[in-house]
């Protein structure tokens, strides 16, 4: 309640290599329809500011882009909030940023703090847009400062909250995999944990989201709380042969791979790249200025470490040892289960038809270990579900250089893309298994003429033996347009809950105004027609219920 949200990166920032460089282009209607909407959401929600991007879009720098901030964030959107730079590099003259909206350079005075004062007494700059930066940035002081409450530092990884933890990281792993009801574990197998990330804490990036918990619970610390010391063996693979010898000896066999920080994430040191570096002057204060060559070395936090280079991935497969530390442990054990940590897709084509059953961990967090071993033992039903497409071949997704000084993004990507070139994902987007079953049966829609929304409901069954979550997700595709569209877009999910044998009715609606495409001269498009609305369980569920509504 007293935290000021700020979202960002304002926008097209899909990069990391080169995001202090490259210029993404995008049209007006890829920009509306796939970069821009979340963005929207958001700040109709309240946020309180919006961060600026590094990368340029169609030729001007985010963080001084006149389209970008007062064109569309604050006279099309309306935002009453304020804009703020990404730090240090997050814009690049004080003149073209004031006049574009920009209210707030972070995190040191530079840009503004040189010139501003000097751009207004010459008369370059108006003090309107000055006072108009002031005002918002006070304004949402005033909203935040008039919600009293103070917390005690103790409140900081406290009982409730790592609670929370555990339950988000048990709801957020996704089980790809389950063959011949592999999982769960009894508890009362003989287990061999490999891989060098079983036992090594992984949270993810290192770079400004870096957090330093109190404990991380890593996954072979989960699973000795949870089973007997004794029915529990583990080796790092860094030997495969010897990592196949432990394996073939247990009943089943789990091996942790995947990436850490140093792998992806956060580009973390501008001051690794000259080129860069030449662009901005030094902060001008000697505070500031110190705590800019720290970053420069990527020292932000009193463990350097952690601030690998990350950036992003140049290859969507594991590391060659990882794989084939996966094909040997399961060429002797066929129970192998593979849990996998990353941020994001992972093509396994190489080994993922010779594992048992597969699990996708994220990041997990500090209670990543002991969410793997209740879900592993059954103590929690997996309940998580893609937020993206894992393709079989990297082919499948928009081609990516991630040194590219210049990008072009359209309307085409992830399920979107597969469906209209006609591609099948290994796992679809929204996909994901659960220890129990669900079917859909009863799609109706409140009005098959809806004016304002639509609501459509569709009847959840639990067809399976226990308890378990669900997440029901109704896409959308036009008929009749005379543009092409998506054959399938999702608009509307819902998480619903279900003992064995139980069904219930999930209402799920979508405003007819999110039917409608963007065109560059008339703005948003409705076009009158028919629509197919189909409730599924991912993107490519051939068993998905079908409806279709006139508008």
């Amino acid at each position: 309640r007293h935290v000021m949200a700020c979202v960002k990166h304002f926008a097209g920032n899909s990069m990391e290599n080169a995001r202090f460089s490259v210029d993404v282009q995008a049209d007006a209607r890829a920009l509306h329809e796939v970069y821009l909407p979340h963005f929207k959401r958001v700040v109709e929600a309240g946020v309180a500011a919006v961060m600026t991007a590094y990368n340029s879009l169609n030729g001007e720098w985010c963080g001084q882009n006149v389209s970008l901030i007062r064109d569309i964030l604050k006279r099309e959107w309306g935002f009453e909030g304020f804009t703020l730079s990404d730090f240090i590099f997050g814009m690049r003259d004080a003149k073209t940023a004031i006049l574009a909206g920009q209210d707030l350079e972070m995190p040191f005075h530079s840009q503004y703090t040189r010139n501003l004062e000097r751009l207004v007494e010459a008369g370059e700059v108006p003090i309107e847009a000055v006072d108009d930066a002031v005002r918002r940035i006070l304004g949402q002081q005033f909203r935040f400062a008039e919600r009293p409450g103070d917390y005690s530092r103790e409140v900081v990884g406290c009982e409730a909250h790592r609670a929370l933890a555990l339950e988000v990281a048990g709801k957020s792993i996704v089980l790809l995999k389950n063959h011949a009801g592999t999982l769960p574990l009894s508890g009362r197998e003989r287990v061999a944990v490999i891989g060098r990330l079983a036992d090594v804490p992984n949270t993810g990036d290192g770079g400004s989201s870096n957090t330093n918990p109190a404990y991380v619970v890593t996954p072979l610390e989960g699973l000795r709380e949870r089973m007997p010391g004794s029915h529990l063996t583990y080796d790092d693979g860094s030997d495969p042969a010897r990592a196949a010898q432990l394996a073939a000896q247990a009943d089943v066999a789990l091996v942790v791979v995947g990436y850490t920080h140093a792998d992806e994430g956060e580009f973390i040191s501008p001051g690794s790249n000259p080129e860069v570096a030449k662009l901005f002057p030094p902060p001008a204060s000697g505070e500031d200025a110190a705590i800019a060559a720290r970053i420069a070395i990527g020292d932000l936090t009193s463990d350097a470490s952690a601030f690998s280079a990350g950036g992003d991935r140049d290859r969507l497969t594991l590391r060659p040892e990882d794989e084939a530390l996966i094909l040997a442990v399961a060429a002797a054990n066929p129970r192998t289960v593979v849990a996998v940590m990353a941020g994001s897709a992972v093509i396994m084509e190489t080994w993922r038809d010779r594992a048992a059953a597969i699990l996708m961990l994220w990041y997990p967090g500090m209670e990543g270990g002991r969410a793997l071993a209740g879900i592993l033992l059954g103590q929690v039903n997996p309940s998580g579900r893609l937020p993206c497409t894992f393709p079989r071949r990297a082919e499948d997704l928009p081609a990516f250089d991630r040194d590219a000084t210049s990008v072009r993004y359209d309307l085409w990507h992830g399920y979107r893309k597969l469906e209209r070139d006609g591609a099948s994902a290994a796992f679809p987007f929204g996909f994901g298994l659960s220890y129990t079953t669900f079917e859909y049966s009863g799609l109706t829609v409140e009005n098959e003429r809806p004016q304002e929304t639509i609501r459509a409901t569709v009847t959840v069954t639990n067809t399976g033996s226990i308890a378990g979550e669900d997440v029901v997700q109704l896409y959308v595709r036009a008929l009749d347009s005379r543009v092409e569209r998506a054959r399938r877009e999702l608009k509307a999910f819902a998480r619903v809950r279900l003992e064995p044998g139980a069904a219930t009715q999930v209402v799920l609606e979508v405003p007819v105004s999110e039917l409608a495409y963007y065109e560059e001269k008339r703005g948003w498009v409705m076009e009158p027609g028919r629509y197919l609305l189909l409730a599924g369980h991912h993107a490519e569920d051939a068993s998905a219920l079908e409806k279709v509504i006139t508008l």
